[in-house]
């Protein structure tokens, strides 16, 4: 899937020639995202959400070298910067289909798109299974940091993943390589479901539901199957 803008005053190069067209056509996986976050021109926001942005395009303008320099970016106008957020959104709004993420529990997630392990889909996750400090010993070792240190952590903080029928399912603990072909916006997800099952966790003092809820009880508990994770900017993936 591709969506195509035109920036308002795009790009000159130093041939004078001026370019205005973007096209977005690379859905970013967990993988991109964590070679993003290791980069050292990542440092800030701004740079982070612009490298998340270029990884996504596939044309820009006449330019040869693609994705385009960080540069490209960065000297645009504030107009063109606003238009080509919104170009990066509605592509991943767009890439995303009927799909939906959902809350379905206090540690029980819907992904987007979801794991996949030899060619069967596993969108349901169970963050139930609390870290300890030898998780976090492990990381160490690694030498994970950053997204990569996270989703290593929440990948030993899930004691299942399932199909959405609940026929088929996997025990936890889920390896990182697992994340790193996962779309990016499951990342935004779990990123934010990691979030709420810690606070789920703190008001119910360790207790998690033994049965996943059917899909009556899931829309009639308030909350329940209400909830949507964003686009990655919006879930903090680019922020």
């Amino acid at each position: 899937m591709e969506h195509k803008i035109k920036l308002q005053s795009g790009f000159k190069d130093r041939s004078g020639v001026i370019h205005q067209e973007v096209v977005f056509g690379k859905r970013l996986t967990g993988g991109d995202l964590m070679s993003i976050d290791n980069d050292r021109q990542a440092q800030s926001p701004t740079q982070y959400s612009d490298l998340v942005r270029r990884k996504a395009m596939t044309k820009f303008g006449e330019l040869k070298t693609m994705p385009p320099p960080l540069e490209v970016l960065l000297g645009l106008s504030r107009i063109d910067r606003s238009i080509l957020a919104e170009g990066y959104e509605e592509f991943a709004r767009l890439g995303r289909g009927e799909r939906t993420s959902e809350i379905l529990a206090g540690s029980v997630l819907k992904l987007f798109f979801g794991f996949q392990v030899d060619g069967v889909t596993y969108p349901v996750v169970r963050l139930d299974r609390p870290t300890t400090g030898y998780d976090e010993l492990e990381c160490d070792a690694r030498a994970l940091d950053g997204l990569s240190r996270l989703c290593f952590l929440i990948g030993r903080s899930i004691s299942r993943i399932e199909t959405e029928d609940g026929k088929l399912s996997i025990e936890g603990p889920v390896e990182l390589e697992l994340f790193k072909p996962l779309d990016g916006d499951d990342i935004s997800v779990l990123r934010e479901g990691d979030r709420l099952a810690q606070a789920f966790f703190r008001i119910t003092g360790g207790e998690v539901p033994q049965e996943r809820p059917s899909d009556d009880d899931a829309s009639s508990d308030e909350g329940n199957g209400a909830e949507r994770a964003g686009t990655p900017e919006a879930a903090d993936v680019t922020a």
